[in-house]
């Protein structure tokens, strides 16, 4: 239905958008649009000339060549009303490299990092009418700073979620867990920024998305001592539901990434399942599971990268397709230390770019260069309601 709708919405625009709002009902009519009519949505959309309700995606890929990109969008969004979703393949494992992503205005996103080292980010930038509101910002957690509760105009807990990013200034690969940042809302007016160890400052962006009456969010934050983890949550419709989360390392980690890195699943309706390489110390994991009732999809899979792969060519999988101006991807991965286990500079190993090939293709890609290690991954492709 949401692809037949999608198909006969552009036929349809195009032939009446040309008329006059008054007249753009009688232009269906004699062009044969009508025949749609039990669809109120589009004799609206039509009516008033052609507009559309439906979400609109913005994407691309950035190289992080200075320390501050710009990136321009195509057309302008309603900031009050669209978000950004990154993932980024690194060059280099140092802390340094990771870059924070936020709109700073109604058409740009900017790109920041402390290191500028051709690194690859990959941006989504959502604007959906199934959206009551977004809150953004930018926070710095001091040196001594592990806990930063930054107060929010109130939001439905029930329906909003936050997504964080976050850099930190140090080439220090043993202190990897510091720039770990889970973004938590512990109120309908509070969102938590917290890591378990503090040591350097770290600057964070953050942004908190309420939805509509479309969407039921749960969320939690919970900690994982072992290799996997089985979270029971209420049953979903895992063909349109999917999962977003953060994470904060453990401060006896001391940067061993295997520790650290954690990779995340709906794996069943009533279950989601975390899973890292390592059984050693806890991570804590902020997470969010959306389920939209308003026709989203959400497509879902794992993947896996071998010891040799760096970043050619990079890895597929198969989609059902989809409407890229409408749909983003994402994902997290998890890494196994083959040696000793003791590896503190794997996170280039650990971090990819998710992106599409194509409408029926997810596409991954990391930059590994420093003794690449295997990597299993989980990504989502979430394709918003038209």
């Amino acid at each position: 239905m949401i692809v037949s709708y999608e198909s006969m919405r552009r036929t349809c625009s195009s032939r009446c958008s040309g008329f006059a709002p008054g007249l753009a009902f009688l232009a269906a009519l004699a062009l044969g649009c009508a025949d749609y009519g039990a669809d109120p949505s589009l004799i609206l959309g039509l009516t008033q000339g052609g507009a559309s309700n439906g979400p609109v995606v913005q994407s691309g890929l950035a190289t992080v060549s200075s320390t501050l990109v710009q990136v321009s969008l195509a057309s302008a969004v309603d900031t009050s009303k669209a978000f950004v979703v990154c993932t980024e393949s690194l060059a280099s494992s140092a802390p340094t490299n990771f870059s924070t992503c936020k709109l700073s205005g109604s058409s740009t996103v900017d790109i920041e990092s402390n290191a500028a080292n051709n690194q690859i980010v990959s941006y989504f930038v959502v604007q959906s009418s199934g959206v009551n509101s977004v809150q953004r910002g930018s926070a710095t957690l001091s040196a001594a700073t592990s806990i930063l509760n930054v107060p929010i105009t109130n939001v439905d807990t029930t329906r909003s979620i936050a997504i964080v990013t976050s850099r930190l200034n140090s080439t220090t690969t043993s202190i990897d867990e510091q720039r770990t940042i889970a973004g938590r809302l512990t109120s309908g007016t509070n969102l938590r920024l917290g890591r378990t160890e503090s040591g350097t400052a770290v600057d964070v962006e953050w942004q908190v998305v309420e939805w509509g009456s479309v969407a039921s969010v749960q969320s939690n934050f919970s900690a994982v001592g072992g290799s996997t983890a089985n979270i029971a949550i209420t049953a979903v419709n895992t063909a349109q539901s999917f999962l977003m989360f953060s994470v904060a390392g453990d401060t006896s980690s001391n940067g061993i990434d295997n520790q650290i890195y954690v990779r995340g699943s709906i794996s069943a309706s009533n279950t989601i399942t975390f899973s890292r390489q390592s059984t050693l110390n806890t991570v804590n994991i902020a997470w969010y599971v959306v389920e939209l009732s308003d026709g989203t999809t959400v497509q879902r899979g794992s993947s896996s990268a071998n010891a040799a792969y760096t970043n050619t060519p990079p890895i597929t999988a198969a989609l059902t397709t989809v409407d890229t101006a409408r749909s983003i991807a994402f994902g997290s991965a998890d890494i196994l230390d083959t040696g000793s286990a003791t590896s503190t500079s794997d996170q280039d190993s650990a971090n990819f770019h998710f992106d599409f090939q194509d409408a029926s293709t997810i596409r991954m890609t990391r930059q590994s260069v420093e003794a690449p290690r295997p990597a299993n991954l989980e990504w989502e492709v979430v394709q918003f309601a038209n």
